[in-house]
């Protein structure tokens, strides 16, 4: 389990675990360079994505609004686009 499969999964009690051994896990990347905020947006869990911004994560927010789109978290996208998902063209 890394934190980009646990963000992915949407299990933000595992996320959190992560983020507390190491706040620089906010903004990991996980296979292919997609970011953990990606990850998040694939689960649709705002309080994850949340947790992670509270943490540090600045990196990959418009990236990531694709990521919610597909999966139709629309709440997700609203969220990315009011914290700083600025690439709405992504």
């Amino acid at each position: 389990m890394t934190i980009c499969v646990a963000a992915m999964l949407g299990r933000l009690d595992d996320v959190n675990a992560f983020l507390q051994q190491d706040h620089a896990l906010a903004n990991a990347r996980g296979a292919h360079g997609i970011t953990v905020m990606f990850h998040a947006a694939m689960s649709g869990n705002l309080a994850l994505a949340q947790a992670l911004q509270e943490h540090g994560c600045r990196e990959g927010f418009s990236h990531a609004i694709h990521a919610a789109i597909s999966g139709g978290h629309k709440d997700m996208v609203a969220w990315l686009l009011a914290n700083g998902g600025s690439d709405v063209n992504v």
